[in-house]
């Protein structure tokens, strides 16, 4: 493992611990900036750590979870702005026209549908193909 990849196995252990921290542990009164600062954290996690098991080929033995995050990284821009935005006004949920932030995210998830619903054998290929 170089040291590069070793900062991303850490930084995403602290992206979960804080997260859990901030979730569970800390008196945040349920203020909705605080978990929008959460899931931003996770799909942080998330995507990053999943790089390291493209990096070092562990999903040619779990084929399914291949390209699970790749949606997930068009949410965490709008996760970062919206959590910014509640912060600085104070506000108590999403405005009205907040959802046009999640269209390039589902219309990605949309385009990975046949991918999600391909056969596991032919996933496998695909995925020993490209890894």
């Amino acid at each position: 493992m170089t040291f590069v990849d070793l900062l991303f196995l850490i930084s995403n252990a602290f992206c979960f611990l804080t997260a859990g921290v901030i979730l569970f542990k800390i008196n945040t009164n349920k203020i909705f900036g605080v978990y929008v600062l959460v899931a931003y954290l996770i799909l942080n996690g998330i995507t990053n750590g999943f790089y390291l098991l493209i990096q070092y080929e562990y999903l040619s033995y779990v084929p399914v979870l291949y390209k699970i995050p790749a949606p997930l990284t068009f949410l965490i821009g709008p996760a970062a702005y919206i959590y910014t935005r509640a912060t600085l006004y104070s506000q108590k949920g999403f405005r009205k026209w907040d959802w046009i932030h999640f269209v390039p995210f589902v219309f990605f998830a949309i385009n990975y549908l046949p991918f999600y619903f391909m056969p596991l054998a032919e996933k496998s290929a695909l995925v020993n193909e490209v890894i």
